[in-house]
């Protein structure tokens, strides 16, 4: 292993935002799921006392008895994203000073890179580009992610008990686990087929977090498992999407190589 070109690799000018997302990722991911457990508790308390809902506060995280229910924009929300403002300010000029823009000579057309990479943020893109045909990747895939994620403010209709209620198909738990099945089976068929193994990978992380909120259910006391297993189709959407674009714009900077290769990063 050699651990200075690994260094080289991570601490360049145009990583630098990738290593420092992995930790926020998961700090934000964290602080999501604990703030709508605790917003799925607090409903669950005002369904049961009618004389509480009328009085209390909706959020369940921050919240100090003696708050009002309501405040003005102005100045409370205002003053906080001004702060905020400021302080990314400072953070990206003391960022640009600190750290030398990733800028080469002129692009020459009869020289092209070796790999050429996109920036970090299309990387992903990159990576499906890899696997799929350009109309694919470039416009059926992103129009089938947009579309999922069109469909995701509209959880209280997606709800998995509401969704029982609307849809007759869906009322049989057979049904369901044999629509999900195939479903699953004919993506990672086709994802075996490309030797798309990067993006099998989150698909079947995600499949073994259903089974687990699946299998067992709320029966046998398992408050994470309950937790998953009451989250709407929104939830699972976004859940893939983001392992999703995570692991393909990682593997797309750092395992990729001369003619796109996967090449481990730190080996010579």
């Amino acid at each position: 292993m050699d651990w200075k070109q690994l260094w080289e690799i991570l601490s360049a000018p145009d990583n630098v935002p990738i290593i420092a997302m992995i930790p926020l990722l998961g700090f934000y991911i964290y602080l999501a799921w604990s703030q709508a457990h605790a917003n799925d508790l607090l409903i669950e308390q005002l369904k049961g006392d009618a004389a509480l809902a009328k009085t209390h506060h909706r959020k369940a995280w921050p919240f100090q008895v003696g708050w009002q229910k309501e405040v003005h924009v102005w100045p409370f929300l205002l003053r906080v994203e001004f702060l905020a403002a400021i302080i990314v300010t400072i953070i990206l000029m003391v960022w640009s000073i600190t750290l030398n823009a990733p800028l080469e000579e002129p692009a020459n057309p009869n020289l092209t890179m070796n790999p050429a990479k996109a920036p970090w943020y299309f990387t992903g893109l990159q990576e499906l580009l890899h696997y799929f045909p350009p109309f694919v990747a470039g416009i059926i895939l992103p129009v089938l992610i947009v579309s999922g994620l069109f469909f995701v403010p509209f959880s209280p209709f997606f709800d998995n008990v509401k969704t029982r209620e609307v849809l007759d198909w869906l009322r049989s738990r057979a049904v369901r686990w044999l629509t999900g099945g195939i479903l699953i089976a004919v993506i990672s068929a086709l994802l075996i087929r490309l030797h798309a193994w990067d993006a099998l990978l989150p698909l079947w992380i995600f499949v073994g977090l259903t089974l687990f909120a699946a299998v067992g259910s709320a029966m046998n006391g398992n408050q994470s498992r309950s937790w998953l297993l009451e989250k709407p189709i929104s939830f699972w959407i976004m859940t893939l999407f983001l392992m999703e674009a995570v692991v393909l714009t990682a593997v797309g900077t750092f395992f990729r190589g001369p003619g796109w290769a996967w090449v481990w990063p730190w080996r010579v």
